[in-house]
């Protein structure tokens, strides 16, 4: 994951929409998820990711008011 969040975050401009400056957390309502997993879960940003594995930035929830 440390290699691969800054290059999505380059190739996609996605890095001021669901990342915190620290670069391996996400906003408030943001989730990253690797194979069904969430990214907390399976190591953070030393979480492996192979060929294959999918890797999904999404934003789930939302707030009630």
């Amino acid at each position: 994951m440390r290699e691969l969040l800054p290059a999505l975050a380059r190739a996609y401009d996605v890095a001021d929409l669901l990342l915190n400056p620290d670069g391996f957390s996400t906003r408030p309502y943001s989730r990253l998820v690797i194979n069904g997993r969430f990214f907390e879960l399976v190591g953070g940003p030393d979480a492996p990711v192979r060929d294959g594995d999918v890797v999904t930035l999404m934003r789930p929830y939302a707030p009630a008011f």
